[in-house]
């Protein structure tokens, strides 16, 4: 009976040990068979390694006085990189905690007894105790020779000139991605391309066999067209006419009119690029945002130039055409009037713009009529993004033509009832400052490939808005406004001003224009008028000291107008 129970236990346990042979040498086939390429690539992931290299970002450049694009870098840097450290410790490794303590938070500005702290154990690794020192500090730290601390470095970027032409140049963020500006439109552009490179390591992680590398490319340099003297002297008389009408913000825009070139674009305010993070996130948008570009506006007065300009074009008057207006006019049960109220009598239309006569613009537009007016105004650019190289460019609005009535056409012949953009309304004057040809404006001057290949821009006609006759007589008419209207403050000794000025009411979202305390002051113009060296726009919004754009940004501009004459060694006109 024993026996019995014997035999039928051992079958039991070899029945179980059968079973268990036969699941194993399923599972081990199934591993070294079945599955046999996937476990090949895990061991594979835990010995060979991809790293990548990353490309060192493109260099932006203002351009130098005299300084061509072949000599790409003999123009001034303002946006670059440069190494920086991020010091580490591995406790465990530390000899002398309490000295290295002093010793390290001496030198990196840290509290000694919190950093004792941090380190006096036998902790593998711990979090940078400082990051981001420059290579000046850096050397300090490795002077020390402590065991235990060891530094790693990155690429970070900065701007030496920071807050100079900010809105124009963006910046990185923390994954180096550019954000607004150049930084953002030519991010591909600087960027480059990353690099790889592979090898094998070992199972304590150090690398035992290089692979293969795949190189990178750095990315491009960029050249402005951005002057560095005249971007910094129109951010400096910008900051000063702002303080001193007393003003919310402001624009000065310097363009070369022969090619749409910008040598300037000053905005106030702007902020230090370097500082970005640590600005107000209400402030953020406001400060980052380009509002030559970006920010609509009502032009007021000087969209009159253009006006008269379409309308001599087309042979409806000559600058001595002559008629009687009087202090008002109504149209459509509006009434409305002279920014003097008062009547100017017989005047030509010369006289028109000298005085800024509303109701002689009235006039004017009624036998110009709503399609040749549209056409004009389109054809000057406005309604349109002008395609400059800079995010978020705005275009404006211009009503559709088929819903003009009488009243916008009215409106309109004096700016208001249109908006625009700073840039837009700079490019139409550059427009009759050369000849009646539209120039597409630009900011970019050349880039450069990390092998020294130098592509440069080629200045773009965009079209003939108006005949040279034309934009010759506009130019004459509007040395009248700067020597005996409103453009007098925008004057210079010995060469002739071509200017118009406009002072623009400001619409209210809720409906209307706020009152007249809140207005927008502009002046635009080149000189000399018979053979202009520079257009300029200057823009003063609602300046508290100046009732008018005549009073804010006309003497803004004569200022910025007699360092220009100055600084581009310009001869005086032949007869003033």
């Amino acid at each position: 009976m024993n026996g019995d129970n014997s035999d039928s236990r051992i079958k039991i346990v070899f029945f179980f040990v059968i079973l268990i042979t036969c699941v194993l040498s399923f599972k081990l086939f199934q591993i070294s068979v079945l599955s046999h390429g996937r476990y090949v690539a895990m061991a594979e992931n835990q010995y060979i390694f991809t790293k990548e290299m990353p490309a060192e970002r493109g260099r932006i450049y203002l351009s130098e006085k005299d300084v061509s694009a072949s000599d790409f870098n003999k123009n001034y840097p303002v946006a670059l990189n440069i190494e920086i450290y991020d010091v580490n410790v591995t406790p465990r490794n530390i000899r002398k905690p309490k000295e290295a303590a002093a010793e390290l938070a001496k030198i990196l500005d840290l509290n000694e007894g919190e950093l004792f702290n941090s380190i006096n154990n036998d902790k593998p690794y711990l979090p940078a105790i400082k990051k981001g020192i420059e290579k000046e500090l850096a050397d300090k730290v490795t002077d020390l020779k402590l065991s235990g601390v060891f530094l790693t470095t990155s690429e970070s970027r900065i701007y030496p000139e920071a807050s100079l032409a900010s809105q124009i140049i963006g910046f990185v963020n923390s994954e180096n991605a550019g954000q607004y500006g150049i930084e953002k439109s030519f991010n591909d552009t600087l960027s480059g391309k990353s690099g790889t490179t592979t090898g094998e390591k070992d199972t304590k992680g150090r690398i035992i066999k290089q692979g293969d590398t795949v190189e990178g490319q750095n990315g491009n340099d960029v050249l402005l067209t951005l002057d560095r003297n005249i971007q910094f002297m129109a951010e400096k008389k910008l900051k000063e006419g702002v303080e001193k009408y007393e003003c919310e913000s402001g624009s000065i825009i310097v363009m070369d009119p022969k090619t749409g070139a910008i040598w300037a674009m000053a905005n106030s305010p702007d902020y230090n690029i370097n500082d970005f993070s640590k600005l107000a996130s209400e402030k953020k948008e406001y400060l980052f945002n380009n509002p030559s570009v970006t920010g609509l506006y009502e032009p007021g007065s000087t969209f009159k130039a253009l006006i008269m300009a379409a309308a001599i074009d087309k042979g409806i008057v000559e600058p001595d055409t002559q008629e009687t207006f009087g202090k008002s006019v109504m149209v459509m049960g509006y009434e409305i009037s002279t920014a003097e109220d008062k009547a100017f009598g017989l005047e030509t239309m010369t006289d028109v713009l000298v005085h800024s006569d509303n109701v002689g613009m009235v006039w004017l537009g009624d036998k110009m009529g709503n399609d040749v007016i549209y056409d004009y105004i389109k054809n000057f650019g406005f309604g349109e993004k002008t395609n400059i190289e800079l995010p978020l460019e705005q275009g404006g609005v211009i009503r559709d033509k088929a819903k003009w009535r009488d009243i916008n056409r009215a409106t309109t012949t004096f700016g208001q009832g249109v908006s625009i953009t700073p840039l837009q309304l700079i490019s139409a004057y550059q427009t009759i400052a050369n000849g009646g040809k539209l120039m597409q404006p630009y900011i970019v001057k050349a880039t450069k490939s990390p092998d020294g290949k130098i592509s440069e821009t080629i200045p773009k006609e965009v079209r003939q808005v108006i005949s040279t006759e034309t934009a010759t007589k506009l130019s004459a008419m509007m040395v009248e406004v700067v020597e005996r209207g409103t453009g007098k403050h925008a004057k210079v000794e010995g060469y002739k001003t071509a200017a118009k000025t406009g002072t623009a009411q400001v619409p209210n979202p809720e409906g209307g224009y706020f009152d007249d305390t809140v207005k927008i002051g502009t002046l635009a113009g080149y000189v000399p008028a018979e053979d202009p060296k520079f257009v300029m726009l200057v823009k003063l919004d609602k300046p508290k000291k100046a009732e008018w754009g005549e009073t804010s940004a006309g003497p803004v501009f004569g200022d910025m107008s007699k360092w220009l004459i100055n600084y581009l060694e310009m001869r005086p006109s032949a007869a003033n």
